[in-house]
Protein backbone atom coordinates (compact mmCIF):
# COMPACT_ATOMS: atom_id res chain seq x y z
CA UNK A 1 0.00 0.00 0.00
CA UNK A 2 1.54 3.76 0.72
CA UNK A 3 4.14 4.51 2.98
CA UNK A 4 4.97 8.22 3.93
CA UNK A 5 8.36 9.84 3.80
CA UNK A 6 9.33 12.40 5.76
CA UNK A 7 11.30 14.93 4.11
CA UNK A 8 12.09 18.54 4.28
CA UNK A 9 8.58 18.84 6.17
CA UNK A 10 7.30 17.65 3.07
CA UNK A 11 5.02 14.38 2.61
CA UNK A 12 5.93 11.62 -0.62
CA UNK A 13 3.78 9.28 -1.22
CA UNK A 14 5.54 5.74 -2.30
CA UNK A 15 3.48 2.96 -3.48
CA UNK A 16 4.80 -0.30 -1.63
CA UNK A 17 3.62 -3.78 -0.47
CA UNK A 18 2.18 -2.87 2.41
CA UNK A 19 2.50 -4.47 6.18
CA UNK A 20 -0.81 -5.25 7.48
CA UNK A 21 -0.85 -1.83 9.53
CA UNK A 22 -0.15 -0.33 6.04
CA UNK A 23 -2.95 -1.85 4.73
CA UNK A 24 -5.31 -0.85 7.88
CA UNK A 25 -4.35 2.40 7.59
CA UNK A 26 -5.64 3.30 4.42
CA UNK A 27 -8.72 1.65 5.29
CA UNK A 28 -9.50 3.39 7.71
CA UNK A 29 -8.52 6.80 5.25
CA UNK A 30 -11.07 5.31 3.24
CA UNK A 31 -13.74 4.65 5.45
CA UNK A 32 -13.59 8.40 6.45
CA UNK A 33 -13.61 9.80 2.94
CA UNK A 34 -16.37 7.34 2.48
CA UNK A 35 -18.45 8.66 5.38
CA UNK A 36 -17.32 12.39 4.37
CA UNK A 37 -18.73 11.64 0.81
CA UNK A 38 -21.38 10.14 1.82
CA UNK A 39 -22.35 12.57 4.21
CA UNK A 40 -25.28 15.20 3.96
CA UNK A 41 -28.32 16.43 5.02
CA UNK A 42 -29.66 13.29 6.14
CA UNK A 43 -27.55 11.46 8.99
CA UNK A 44 -28.79 7.59 8.52
CA UNK A 45 -27.30 8.36 4.69
CA UNK A 46 -23.88 7.42 5.56
CA UNK A 47 -24.51 4.77 8.15
CA UNK A 48 -26.99 2.68 5.67
CA UNK A 49 -24.32 2.83 2.77
CA UNK A 50 -22.05 1.84 4.94
CA UNK A 51 -24.20 -1.13 6.22
CA UNK A 52 -25.47 -2.28 2.48
CA UNK A 53 -22.55 -1.33 -0.33
CA UNK A 54 -20.78 0.89 1.29
CA UNK A 55 -17.93 -1.42 1.60
CA UNK A 56 -17.41 -2.35 -1.58
CA UNK A 57 -17.15 1.66 -2.40
CA UNK A 58 -14.60 1.58 0.13
CA UNK A 59 -12.25 -0.87 -1.96
CA UNK A 60 -12.59 1.55 -4.32
CA UNK A 61 -11.93 4.23 -2.72
CA UNK A 62 -8.60 3.00 -1.35
CA UNK A 63 -7.60 2.27 -4.93
CA UNK A 64 -8.87 5.66 -5.89
CA UNK A 65 -7.05 7.69 -2.80
CA UNK A 66 -3.79 6.13 -3.56
CA UNK A 67 -3.57 7.50 -7.27
CA UNK A 68 -4.45 10.81 -6.69
CA UNK A 69 -2.14 10.82 -4.03
CA UNK A 70 0.35 10.10 -6.81
CA UNK A 71 -0.68 11.88 -9.27
CA UNK A 72 -0.74 15.18 -7.48
CA UNK A 73 1.81 14.25 -5.49
CA UNK A 74 0.63 14.34 -2.08
CA UNK A 75 0.46 12.43 1.09
CA UNK A 76 -2.39 10.15 2.27
CA UNK A 77 -3.61 12.77 4.32
CA UNK A 78 -3.81 15.56 2.00
CA UNK A 79 -5.87 13.08 -0.26
CA UNK A 80 -8.42 12.78 2.36
CA UNK A 81 -8.75 16.42 2.82
CA UNK A 82 -9.08 17.41 -0.78
CA UNK A 83 -11.30 14.54 -1.20
CA UNK A 84 -13.82 15.65 1.25
CA UNK A 85 -13.58 19.19 -0.93
CA UNK A 86 -15.41 17.35 -3.43
CA UNK A 87 -19.06 16.68 -1.69
CA UNK A 88 -18.56 20.53 -0.34
CA UNK A 89 -17.98 21.38 -3.98
CA UNK A 90 -21.05 19.54 -5.55
CA UNK A 91 -23.23 21.09 -3.09
CA UNK A 92 -22.07 24.46 -3.70
CA UNK A 93 -22.27 24.56 -7.27
CA UNK A 94 -26.29 23.71 -6.85
CA UNK A 95 -26.48 26.54 -4.41
CA UNK A 96 -25.12 28.76 -6.78
CA UNK A 97 -27.21 27.50 -9.86
CA UNK A 98 -30.23 27.82 -8.03
CA UNK A 99 -29.58 31.81 -6.55
CA UNK A 100 -27.99 32.67 -9.34
CA UNK A 101 -29.36 31.40 -12.62
CA UNK A 102 -29.06 34.59 -14.77
CA UNK A 103 -25.74 34.78 -13.50
CA UNK A 104 -23.73 31.83 -12.64
CA UNK A 105 -20.62 30.83 -14.97
CA UNK A 106 -19.17 28.14 -13.48
CA UNK A 107 -17.25 26.01 -10.21
CA UNK A 108 -14.27 24.09 -10.58
CA UNK A 109 -11.66 22.51 -8.96
CA UNK A 110 -7.82 23.88 -9.22
CA UNK A 111 -5.53 21.05 -7.96
CA UNK A 112 -2.41 22.73 -7.57
CA UNK A 113 -2.39 25.42 -5.89
CA UNK A 114 -5.71 23.60 -4.71
CA UNK A 115 -8.85 25.27 -4.25
CA UNK A 116 -12.35 26.25 -5.85
CA UNK A 117 -13.19 28.91 -8.42
CA UNK A 118 -16.10 30.10 -9.02
CA UNK A 119 -17.22 32.32 -12.23
CA UNK A 120 -20.27 34.85 -12.44
CA UNK A 121 -21.14 37.12 -14.50
CA UNK A 122 -23.16 39.73 -12.44
CA UNK A 123 -22.68 40.88 -8.83
CA UNK A 124 -19.82 39.60 -6.94
CA UNK A 125 -21.48 40.61 -3.66
CA UNK A 126 -24.19 38.04 -4.03
CA UNK A 127 -21.80 35.32 -5.25
CA UNK A 128 -19.46 36.18 -2.01
CA UNK A 129 -22.56 36.05 0.20
CA UNK A 130 -23.45 32.53 -1.02
CA UNK A 131 -20.24 31.31 -0.94
CA UNK A 132 -19.10 32.82 2.51
CA UNK A 133 -22.10 30.85 3.89
CA UNK A 134 -20.53 27.54 2.27
CA UNK A 135 -18.45 24.95 4.81
CA UNK A 136 -15.53 25.42 2.38
CA UNK A 137 -15.69 29.10 1.74
CA UNK A 138 -12.07 29.99 2.35
CA UNK A 139 -10.82 28.21 -0.34
CA UNK A 140 -13.17 29.40 -2.72
CA UNK A 141 -12.02 32.44 -5.68
CA UNK A 142 -14.41 34.56 -7.04
CA UNK A 143 -14.27 35.91 -10.52
CA UNK A 144 -16.34 38.05 -13.05
CA UNK A 145 -16.73 36.90 -16.23
CA UNK A 146 -18.47 38.19 -19.39
CA UNK A 147 -20.80 35.11 -20.15
CA UNK A 148 -22.84 33.14 -17.75
CA UNK A 149 -23.86 29.34 -17.71
CA UNK A 150 -26.85 30.04 -19.40
CA UNK A 151 -25.17 32.22 -22.09
CA UNK A 152 -22.67 29.65 -22.99
CA UNK A 153 -25.32 26.94 -23.07
CA UNK A 154 -27.77 29.30 -25.27
CA UNK A 155 -24.50 29.34 -28.11
CA UNK A 156 -23.67 26.00 -28.19
CA UNK A 157 -26.69 25.24 -28.38
CA UNK A 158 -26.20 26.85 -32.02
CA UNK A 159 -22.94 26.25 -32.85
CA UNK A 160 -23.16 23.95 -35.61
CA UNK A 161 -21.62 24.75 -39.09
CA UNK A 162 -23.50 25.20 -42.39
CA UNK A 163 -22.03 22.59 -44.25
CA UNK A 164 -22.23 18.91 -43.46
CA UNK A 165 -18.77 18.77 -41.53
CA UNK A 166 -19.22 17.14 -37.76
CA UNK A 167 -17.91 18.81 -34.59
CA UNK A 168 -17.44 18.39 -31.23
CA UNK A 169 -18.76 21.22 -28.63
CA UNK A 170 -17.59 22.01 -25.31
CA UNK A 171 -18.77 24.49 -22.79
CA UNK A 172 -14.77 25.57 -21.27
CA UNK A 173 -16.15 26.96 -18.35
CA UNK A 174 -11.94 27.89 -17.00
CA UNK A 175 -12.24 29.97 -20.59
CA UNK A 176 -15.95 30.89 -20.23
CA UNK A 177 -15.78 30.23 -23.97
CA UNK A 178 -17.60 27.64 -26.15
CA UNK A 179 -15.06 25.32 -27.66
CA UNK A 180 -15.84 23.59 -31.18
CA UNK A 181 -13.01 20.83 -32.08
CA UNK A 182 -13.06 20.30 -35.84
CA UNK A 183 -10.65 18.17 -37.99
CA UNK A 184 -10.53 21.31 -40.45
CA UNK A 185 -10.03 24.98 -38.46
CA UNK A 186 -10.28 26.64 -41.87
CA UNK A 187 -13.17 25.41 -43.17
CA UNK A 188 -14.71 25.20 -39.52
CA UNK A 189 -14.49 28.87 -39.14
CA UNK A 190 -15.27 29.82 -42.26
CA UNK A 191 -18.79 28.49 -42.31
CA UNK A 192 -19.69 29.27 -38.86
CA UNK A 193 -20.60 32.51 -37.12
CA UNK A 194 -18.12 34.93 -36.36
CA UNK A 195 -19.00 35.16 -32.06
CA UNK A 196 -16.11 36.37 -29.48
CA UNK A 197 -17.61 33.53 -27.42
CA UNK A 198 -16.57 31.30 -29.89
CA UNK A 199 -12.84 29.20 -29.84
CA UNK A 200 -12.46 26.76 -32.51
CA UNK A 201 -9.16 24.28 -32.71
CA UNK A 202 -8.02 21.42 -35.03
CA UNK A 203 -7.61 17.83 -33.93
CA UNK A 204 -6.88 15.06 -35.49
CA UNK A 205 -9.97 13.19 -34.69
CA UNK A 206 -13.52 13.80 -33.16
CA UNK A 207 -15.03 11.90 -30.29
CA UNK A 208 -15.54 8.37 -30.88
CA UNK A 209 -18.20 6.20 -29.37
CA UNK A 210 -16.54 3.98 -26.82
CA UNK A 211 -17.62 0.61 -28.67
CA UNK A 212 -16.80 -2.67 -30.05
CA UNK A 213 -17.73 -4.43 -33.05
CA UNK A 214 -16.84 -8.12 -33.41
CA UNK A 215 -18.36 -11.40 -34.77
CA UNK A 216 -21.69 -12.48 -33.08
CA UNK A 217 -22.97 -8.88 -31.98
CA UNK A 218 -26.78 -8.29 -32.59
CA UNK A 219 -27.14 -6.13 -35.62
CA UNK A 220 -30.87 -4.38 -36.65
CA UNK A 221 -31.48 -6.94 -38.69
CA UNK A 222 -29.76 -10.36 -38.36
CA UNK A 223 -26.55 -11.32 -36.39
CA UNK A 224 -22.58 -9.87 -37.09
CA UNK A 225 -20.35 -12.36 -38.69
CA UNK A 226 -16.75 -11.60 -38.47
CA UNK A 227 -14.69 -8.20 -38.34
CA UNK A 228 -13.11 -8.30 -42.36
CA UNK A 229 -10.41 -6.11 -43.94
CA UNK A 230 -10.41 -5.43 -47.93
CA UNK A 231 -7.15 -5.91 -49.80
CA UNK A 232 -6.88 -1.93 -49.55
CA UNK A 233 -6.99 -1.98 -45.51
CA UNK A 234 -10.62 -0.84 -45.18
CA UNK A 235 -12.01 -2.58 -42.10
CA UNK A 236 -15.78 -3.23 -41.41
CA UNK A 237 -18.20 -6.57 -40.63
CA UNK A 238 -19.49 -9.04 -42.78
CA UNK A 239 -23.38 -10.32 -42.19
CA UNK A 240 -25.63 -12.15 -44.22
CA UNK A 241 -26.53 -11.10 -48.05
CA UNK A 242 -30.28 -12.08 -47.97
CA UNK A 243 -30.87 -9.92 -44.30
CA UNK A 244 -30.79 -6.38 -46.16
CA UNK A 245 -28.82 -3.47 -47.10
CA UNK A 246 -29.56 -1.53 -43.94
CA UNK A 247 -27.89 -2.55 -40.93
CA UNK A 248 -26.85 -0.56 -37.46
CA UNK A 249 -25.30 -1.88 -34.25
CA UNK A 250 -26.20 -0.15 -30.98
CA UNK A 251 -28.30 2.47 -32.95
CA UNK A 252 -25.18 3.53 -35.40
CA UNK A 253 -25.83 3.08 -39.12
CA UNK A 254 -23.33 0.85 -40.72
CA UNK A 255 -22.71 1.79 -44.30
CA UNK A 256 -22.85 -0.60 -47.03
CA UNK A 257 -20.24 -1.87 -49.35
CA UNK A 258 -21.06 -4.65 -51.17
CA UNK A 259 -22.39 -8.01 -51.11
CA UNK A 260 -23.59 -11.58 -52.84
CA UNK A 261 -25.94 -13.82 -52.89
CA UNK A 262 -25.26 -15.81 -55.72
CA UNK A 263 -22.43 -18.96 -56.54
CA UNK A 264 -21.64 -20.18 -53.03
CA UNK A 265 -21.91 -16.79 -51.12
CA UNK A 266 -24.76 -15.52 -49.07
CA UNK A 267 -22.89 -11.95 -47.50
CA UNK A 268 -22.80 -8.75 -47.33
CA UNK A 269 -19.95 -6.05 -45.47
CA UNK A 270 -20.66 -2.98 -44.09
CA UNK A 271 -18.20 -0.16 -43.13
CA UNK A 272 -18.54 0.63 -39.36
CA UNK A 273 -17.93 4.75 -39.09
CA UNK A 274 -17.11 5.88 -35.09
CA UNK A 275 -16.62 1.78 -33.78
CA UNK A 276 -13.05 -0.28 -33.06
CA UNK A 277 -13.26 -3.79 -35.72
CA UNK A 278 -12.09 -6.19 -33.09
CA UNK A 279 -10.66 -9.30 -34.40
CA UNK A 280 -13.01 -11.56 -32.24
CA UNK A 281 -16.64 -13.24 -32.49
CA UNK A 282 -18.95 -14.54 -29.80
CA UNK A 283 -18.76 -17.95 -28.50
CA UNK A 284 -21.00 -17.28 -25.89
CA UNK A 285 -23.52 -15.10 -23.87
CA UNK A 286 -20.89 -13.65 -22.23
CA UNK A 287 -17.65 -15.28 -24.08
CA UNK A 288 -15.49 -14.24 -27.26
CA UNK A 289 -12.61 -15.77 -29.49
CA UNK A 290 -10.14 -14.10 -30.78
CA UNK A 291 -9.71 -15.27 -34.67
CA UNK A 292 -7.12 -17.32 -35.52
CA UNK A 293 -6.95 -18.12 -38.48
CA UNK A 294 -9.55 -18.74 -42.02
CA UNK A 295 -10.56 -21.85 -43.45
CA UNK A 296 -10.00 -23.20 -46.93
CA UNK A 297 -13.24 -25.28 -48.28
CA UNK A 298 -11.17 -28.28 -48.91
CA UNK A 299 -9.66 -27.70 -45.23
CA UNK A 300 -12.65 -28.58 -43.40
CA UNK A 301 -13.26 -32.59 -44.06
CA UNK A 302 -16.86 -33.74 -44.24
CA UNK A 303 -18.15 -35.41 -41.20
CA UNK A 304 -15.48 -32.75 -38.97
CA UNK A 305 -17.66 -30.77 -35.52
CA UNK A 306 -18.57 -27.38 -36.37
CA UNK A 307 -19.66 -24.45 -34.35
CA UNK A 308 -21.66 -21.64 -34.95
CA UNK A 309 -22.99 -18.60 -32.81
CA UNK A 310 -26.27 -16.78 -33.47
CA UNK A 311 -27.67 -13.72 -31.59
CA UNK A 312 -31.55 -16.31 -31.20
CA UNK A 313 -29.84 -19.63 -30.79
CA UNK A 314 -26.20 -18.44 -28.91
CA UNK A 315 -23.54 -21.12 -29.33
CA UNK A 316 -24.45 -23.83 -30.91
CA UNK A 317 -22.26 -27.56 -32.30
CA UNK A 318 -22.42 -29.86 -34.45
CA UNK A 319 -21.64 -32.59 -37.27
CA UNK A 320 -20.41 -31.46 -40.85
CA UNK A 321 -22.74 -33.29 -42.58
CA UNK A 322 -22.37 -32.08 -46.51
CA UNK A 323 -20.52 -29.29 -48.36
CA UNK A 324 -22.88 -29.73 -51.43
CA UNK A 325 -25.84 -27.50 -50.04
CA UNK A 326 -27.57 -25.85 -52.89
CA UNK A 327 -30.26 -23.52 -50.91
CA UNK A 328 -33.43 -21.96 -53.60
CA UNK A 329 -32.94 -18.26 -52.72
CA UNK A 330 -29.05 -18.48 -53.47
CA UNK A 331 -28.55 -19.15 -57.58
CA UNK A 332 -25.66 -21.31 -58.78
CA UNK A 333 -25.18 -22.45 -54.73
CA UNK A 334 -23.73 -25.99 -54.71
CA UNK A 335 -20.79 -25.67 -52.65
CA UNK A 336 -22.83 -24.78 -49.22
CA UNK A 337 -21.80 -26.57 -45.52
CA UNK A 338 -24.81 -27.96 -43.23
CA UNK A 339 -24.21 -28.49 -39.49
CA UNK A 340 -26.35 -31.63 -38.21
CA UNK A 341 -27.28 -32.20 -34.78
CA UNK A 342 -30.42 -34.40 -34.61
CA UNK A 343 -31.47 -33.61 -30.94
CA UNK A 344 -31.29 -29.99 -31.20
CA UNK A 345 -31.95 -26.97 -33.39
CA UNK A 346 -28.84 -25.37 -34.71
CA UNK A 347 -30.26 -22.26 -36.30
CA UNK A 348 -33.21 -20.24 -36.22
CA UNK A 349 -34.34 -16.65 -37.90
CA UNK A 350 -32.41 -13.95 -36.16
CA UNK A 351 -28.68 -16.20 -36.60
CA UNK A 352 -28.47 -15.42 -40.06
CA UNK A 353 -25.01 -13.98 -40.96
CA UNK A 354 -23.24 -15.28 -37.73
CA UNK A 355 -20.19 -16.65 -37.54
CA UNK A 356 -19.43 -20.18 -38.32
CA UNK A 357 -16.15 -21.74 -36.38
CA UNK A 358 -13.85 -24.38 -35.52
CA UNK A 359 -11.85 -23.10 -31.94
CA UNK A 360 -10.25 -19.74 -33.30
CA UNK A 361 -10.73 -21.16 -36.88
CA UNK A 362 -13.28 -18.77 -39.13
CA UNK A 363 -14.96 -21.14 -41.09
CA UNK A 364 -17.75 -19.27 -42.81
CA UNK A 365 -20.94 -17.38 -42.49
CA UNK A 366 -24.24 -18.52 -41.37
CA UNK A 367 -27.28 -18.55 -43.92
CA UNK A 368 -30.14 -20.07 -43.32
CA UNK A 369 -31.88 -23.46 -41.34
CA UNK A 370 -33.15 -26.89 -42.99
CA UNK A 371 -35.22 -29.72 -41.42
CA UNK A 372 -36.00 -32.80 -42.83
CA UNK A 373 -38.16 -35.41 -42.03
CA UNK A 374 -35.02 -37.85 -41.16
CA UNK A 375 -33.10 -35.65 -38.73
CA UNK A 376 -36.21 -33.75 -36.62
CA UNK A 377 -33.82 -30.73 -35.79
CA UNK A 378 -33.33 -27.42 -37.33
CA UNK A 379 -29.89 -27.46 -39.49
CA UNK A 380 -27.65 -24.81 -40.14
CA UNK A 381 -26.57 -24.05 -43.44
CA UNK A 382 -24.05 -22.16 -44.15
CA UNK A 383 -21.09 -20.42 -46.37
CA UNK A 384 -17.75 -21.13 -46.86
CA UNK A 385 -15.41 -18.24 -45.82
CA UNK A 386 -13.08 -18.99 -48.66
CA UNK A 387 -15.69 -17.91 -51.38
CA UNK A 388 -16.59 -14.70 -49.57
CA UNK A 389 -12.81 -13.90 -49.99
CA UNK A 390 -12.50 -14.79 -53.62
CA UNK A 391 -15.64 -12.68 -54.56
CA UNK A 392 -16.21 -9.96 -52.16
CA UNK A 393 -11.90 -9.33 -51.37
CA UNK A 394 -12.55 -9.61 -47.38
CA UNK A 395 -10.61 -11.84 -45.38
CA UNK A 396 -11.66 -11.86 -41.18
CA UNK A 397 -9.50 -9.84 -39.18
CA UNK A 398 -7.26 -11.13 -36.48
CA UNK A 399 -5.80 -9.12 -33.71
Amino acid sequence: MWRILRRTGRDEVNTMRGTTMARRAVSVIAAAVLASLLSGPDPGRAASAADGDGVLQASYIDADLQAYAEHYGVSAARAVDEYATFSHAAELEQRLIQALPDSFAGLWIAHRPFGVKVAVSGSLDEARSLVAGSAIGNQVDIELVERSLKDLQALAATTTPTGADPIDVEIDIHTNRVLVSTTDKARTQARLQANAGLAVREVRDLIRPSADIYGGVTLSGCTAGFTVRNSGGTTGIATAAHCGNTQSYTGINLPYVTGRQYHNVDTQWHTTPGLADVGKFKSGATTTRNVTGQATYAGVPTGAWICKYGKETGHRCGELTSKSISPSYVPKGGMFGRITKCDTDLATPGDSGGPVFNGGIAVGIHSGQYNDVFCGADQAIFGFIEFVTQWLDIRAIRP
